[in-house]
């Protein structure tokens, strides 16, 4: 994988993404804590993309669909980031 700088973090800090993406590493990428990256799965209306498997640590998601998400959503004038 190259190293990719997700657009919420800090940017003097290159970041490899894996294929799959559990909470804590979701939370990263967006730039948010995991309470808050909690609230918003709770939410309806956010379409965040369904996990592709729910282990005991937690949902996994594939990069790619956060990453799609991600773009959608800062797009969007309701979009969820900076709460």
């Amino acid at each position: 994988m190259t190293p990719m700088t997700p657009p919420l973090v800090d940017s003097s800090r290159p970041v490899t993404l894996q294929p799959l993406m559990g909470l804590a590493e979701v939370a990263e990428y967006l730039g948010v804590s995991r309470q808050t990256l909690q609230h918003w799965l709770k939410r309806t209306g956010l379409f965040f993309p369904e996990p592709v498997a729910r282990l005991e640590m937690g949902p996994v998601w594939k990069t790619e669909d956060i990453v799609e998400w991600r773009k959608k959503w800062t797009e969007k004038p309701e979009a969820p980031f900076g709460e």
